[in-house]
């Protein structure tokens, strides 16, 4: 009687330990068209996710997050922060600026130096969009940016779409993880 009350407990506080673990820093899956944060992030690669608190977890520039997509109801979208609320950003063909100031190349993550930033369809303009971002807004990307739907499409996002900060990918064999969960990467 008293082995299986101990091996009760032991069941019990894995299950709570899982449960717990999983609200800090659960597992998470990109799946769906990835296209738009290759080469970072593909089909099937598996990463950490932590639930976002605004007042606890302040946005880093170049943090990837998964949020809820603003023109596509029920996904579930990971890109990058290029602009923080309260910002001014700015794009032209091959330069991302905020507040007036140009992002050098050395600053950037690997995956998006050297790229146009202007989307495709200004592209033969002289045109240079820029956003003012409120304090409950950010400016995402895709690190694929020739082919990216994100804010330089669509605008700002809305910090309250934010659903979960990437912090790193893992190993592929983590999918068997029972309590993982799948998020949606998009173009």
């Amino acid at each position: 009687m008293r082995r299986s009350f101990t091996w009760l407990t032991l069941l019990a506080a894995i299950a709570c330990a899982a449960a717990i673990l999983r609200g800090l820093a659960g597992p998470a899956c990109v799946i769906g068209n990835t296209r738009c944060m290759a080469p970072t992030l593909r089909e099937g690669d598996v990463f950490t996710e932590k639930p976002f608190d605004f007042k606890r977890d302040p946005l880093k520039r170049f943090q990837i997050i998964t949020f809820r997509s603003p023109i596509i109801s029920g996904k579930c979208w990971v890109m990058r922060v290029v602009g923080l609320p309260g910002e001014r950003v700015m794009v032209s063909k091959d330069s991302l600026f905020i507040n007036g100031v140009e992002v050098a190349q050395r600053q950037l993550p690997d995956a998006i130096k050297g790229k146009a930033w202007l989307p495709a369809m200004l592209s033969d303009s002289n045109h240079s969009p820029q956003w003012e971002l409120t304090d409950d807004e950010v400016f995402v990307v895709g690190d694929n940016l020739d082919i990216s739907n994100d804010s330089r499409t669509w605008g700002p996002l809305k910090v309250s779409s934010i659903v979960g900060l990437v912090s790193r990918k893992m190993p592929k064999e983590y999918l068997w993880v029972p309590f993982f969960k799948k998020g949606q990467a998009v173009d």
